[in-house]
């Protein structure tokens, strides 16, 4: 009953994966800073020294309040370090490194394909409210969270906040700012997974015998990496479940719709569980690959 609820629950959250999307905004300090080198990061602001400091950290806030949680969903520091919740928010903080090549490529997503730093959060969030009354669509409700995501440099840091983020950006896939949002929340939400996993080389270690596998069972599909990783489920027992998928798209090129995070154009769900002292129970339901 359990593994059937959390496929359930994958694909009632389809249709608000497809998009992908972009928070606004506020800057309180200078934005202009020098660049770290090419080879070395795309980061349009040079890093805190302090290793300590968080340079994005994404929270999930409840709408009555304005102050964020005690606690970031994830935090990712300067010194390579990434921690997020245990369990979606707990107090409980689980830590992992960030490989240099994982570190870039959330980068590049968030700074080059998807702009971050380039919106206002009040600006955003008019347009947003036009389009709500032109097209009589309802507000989000005070169960919908609101996402808090902050980003520091040597000098300067941005708060972005966005409420209900998933839902606004179904109910306007053709807002290209709240897509771009989206997309750069789905692409933390992923490095969240993958921590609560174990770190990036425990679940490269579990995608060697997932693609082995797949690769007998579906000839041609491709092999997954750690950004197919959707869910995570830790269990009393230590067993842990996790979830890989590709969901498909109508047009995986639509406008707007974020690089790198554009649905395959087949169906593919890989279910895994990793119980203490026994092998991997490998499940995968998907289409057949294409010629």
């Amino acid at each position: 009953m359990r593994r059937t609820q959390i496929i359930l629950a994958v694909f009632s959250i389809a249709a608000a994966w497809q998009t992908s999307l972009l928070v606004a905004i506020e800057p309180s300090g200078a934005s202009s800073q020098p660049a770290e080198p090419a080879d070395r990061s795309v980061l349009p602001f040079r890093v805190p020294q302090d290793p300590s400091t968080p340079v994005i950290t994404m929270a999930f806030a409840d709408p009555r309040f304005e102050s964020p949680p005690a606690v970031a969903e994830l935090s990712i520091f300067a010194d390579g370090r990434v921690t997020a919740t245990a369990v979606p928010s707990s107090r409980r903080l689980v830590t992992a490194r960030f490989p240099e090549q994982e570190w870039l490529k959330v980068q590049k997503r968030l700074f080059a394909e998807n702009e971050l730093l380039d919106f206002q959060t009040d600006r955003l969030q008019e347009s947003i409210d036009i389009l709500r009354r032109q097209r009589r669509r309802p507000q989000p409700g005070p169960d919908a969270a609101v996402t808090i995501l902050t980003v520091r440099g040597e000098n300067f840091s941005h708060e972005i906040r966005c409420h209900a983020v998933g839902l606004t950006a179904t109910q306007f896939p053709d807002l290209p700012d709240i897509q771009r949002l989206y997309a750069c929340q789905q692409s933390l939400q992923n490095v969240v997974q993958v921590v609560r996993a174990g770190g990036y080389d425990q679940v490269n270690r579990t995608l060697r015998a997932v693609n082995t596998q797949l690769g007998r069972q579906i000839p041609g599909s491709g092999p997954l990496s750690p950004d197919d990783l959707r869910l995570v489920d830790a269990m009393p027992d230590g067993t842990r479940y996790l979830q890989f998928s590709r969901l498909p798209c109508a047009d995986r090129h639509q406008p707007g719709l974020s690089r790198g995070l554009q649905s395959d154009g087949r169906f593919l769900m890989v279910s895994v569980y990793e119980r203490p002292g026994r092998p991997l129970e490998i499940s995968i339901i998907g289409d057949a690959a294409l010629p």
